[in-house]
């Protein structure tokens, strides 16, 4: 794990604005100025302990979190920000890298005078909020990850592989076949390939496909360009479990079982017959490489193999959801996630 980047001290804060905005909460905007002199944005609602979100995606931004997060905001005062490179904190290449990535957390929890942080984190997140425990551990409060990479690192293609077969589910079609897209793209009018993007993006991201109007963003919401620097910066392999077999703080997963990162065993079977029936030549090309069958290659070690070896971890596989879990079961999701984020040190 890299550990090259000193410590950023908080040089000033600007106050922006306290407003109502569209997602239907109260919130209020303001920028850091980092000593490196970025404007980095966060949005702040809610009341109580501090949580301090970290979205998704290097590249991405933190609005389609709010959803997520908002149910609570009666119970808990939610600290979102665009990491820095995304939309609303743009920095030019030299300032990206995943280091300062961890820099901008210890710098907002500085800003907040926080003893100690709560984190929520998300997908790519998650990893952010690993590696901050790792540098960080004594000021971490409490860690909850959602849809989360496995704290170590572990084959990349199986993830290609769920990609794949989530993509070409007969409900995505189905979408597509509904929406009644002409034959020629040439033909289409230009709101349909938003519509297209969505279905797409919705395949992947939410079990329940049918609701992929309710996926935001898209386009100018994500900075590619910034994602291409930020990645080569990151950890290739890496191996959170000594810190968090090590600190009391408490750590929770919350997982669906759709999630292309990491299925649950139950979903490979499904993933086995997929590929069987499919007998896709990519597939098959990888096998013949390794030397494998598809049986072996598919086995994946899954978040609740840890729960022996790491005495503060919960897990949570909430049913027929997928990376975006709360957009498949809003109930269950908001329950457990209250009940995570409540949760005190050993």
């Amino acid at each position: 794990m890299k550990n090259k980047l000193t410590r950023l001290f908080l040089l000033l804060i600007i106050p922006v604005s306290l407003n109502y905005n569209a997602h239907g909460q109260n919130s209020e905007e303001w920028y850091i100025y980092t000593p490196d002199k970025l404007n980095l944005y966060i949005n702040e609602f809610g009341k109580g302990d501090t949580v301090i979100v970290l979205h998704g995606g290097f590249g991405a931004e933190h609005s389609y979190m709010i959803d997520a997060v908002k149910p609570l905001q009666d119970k808990f005062h939610f600290v979102m920000f665009d990491q820095r490179g995304s939309l609303r904190s743009p920095a030019p290449d030299s300032l990206l890298s995943f280091e300062k990535m961890l820099a901008d957390i210890e710098t907002i929890r500085l800003a907040l005078k926080l003893e100690k942080v709560t984190l929520v984190a998300h997908s790519m997140g998650t990893t952010i909020a690993m590696a901050y425990a790792e540098k960080y551990p004594m000021k971490v409060k409490n860690l909850v990850l959602l849809s989360s990479f496995l704290p170590i690192s572990t084959n990349s293609e199986l993830r290609n592989f769920a990609t794949y077969y989530l993509e070409n589910r007969a409900e995505v079609k189905l979408e597509r076949l509904k929406v009644n897209f002409p034959q020629e793209k040439k033909d289409w009018p230009a709101k349909l390939y938003t519509y297209s993007w969505r279905i797409s993006f919705a395949s992947t991201d939410i079990y329940s496909v049918n609701k992929w109007r309710d996926i935001k963003g898209g386009v100018a919401f994500f900075n590619q360009h910034a994602a291409n620097i930020v990645f080569p910066t990151a950890p290739v392999e890496w191996d959170y479990t000594t810190t968090l077999k090590q600190h009391k703080f408490p750590v929770t997963v919350i997982n669906g079982d759709y999630d292309y990162l990491n299925f649950t065993a139950k979903k490979y079977e499904e993933l086995l017959s997929f590929y069987a029936l499919k007998k896709a030549t990519t597939v098959n090309a990888i096998l013949k490489e390794k030397g494998q069958t598809l049986s072996e290659f598919i086995k994946q070690i899954h978040w609740q193999d840890f729960e022996k070896e790491l005495p503060t971890l919960n897990v949570y596989i909430i049913k027929n959801a997928g990376h975006r879990i709360w957009m498949d079961n809003a109930g269950t999701f908001k329950t457990i996630l209250s009940k995570s984020i409540s949760r005190k040190q050993l």
